[in-house]
């Protein structure tokens, strides 16, 4: 249901013949396609986990349009590292998506997601999680040395 309100937007917009729904991608598949994209658009209805796609298209330097909901509440800020859609909102989807077609996304933008997206690379967990684990011992030390 949702893809097909998602496909009636397209054509009513007239960007049917460059919109595609695609099935499932190999990970080869993937890094080519975010080199090819203008856009990644990950809508959801219901809160969505954390939402890998739209990491892989911020390291991509790729605007992301996804839901106000769920995971991307944690990296996605608006109009800094990408833009929101009220969930199952089709005339948010299209605000988006217009905005980004008519004014292409600055180049900060793409280079400030890409930044945030690092943060969420098993590079980039690990860093914070041995500074965390840092700041407890020391914590634990100050604490033991009363």
């Amino acid at each position: 249901r949702y893809e097909g309100e998602l496909c009636e937007a397209a054509r009513r917009l007239g960007i049917a013949d460059v919109v595609h729904f695609l099935p499932e991608l190999s990970r080869l598949e993937l890094c080519a396609l975010y080199h090819i994209v203008d856009v990644v658009l990950t809508p959801s209805t219901e809160p969505e986990g954390f939402c890998f796609a739209n990491i892989e298209a911020m390291l991509s330097r790729v605007p992301v349009v996804t839901s106000r909901t769920g995971g991307p509440l944690d990296y996605v800020i608006e109009g800094v590292t990408g833009y929101f859609t009220e969930p199952g909102d089709i005339s948010s989807i299209e605000a988006a998506l217009l905005r980004i077609f008519h004014r292409p996304p600055p180049a900060r933008l793409l280079t400030t997601a890409e930044k945030k997206a690092t943060e969420f690379t098993i590079e980039g967990l690990a860093e914070r999680y041995m500074r965390l684990f840092e700041e407890l011992n020391k914590k634990l030390t100050k604490s033991l040395s009363r």
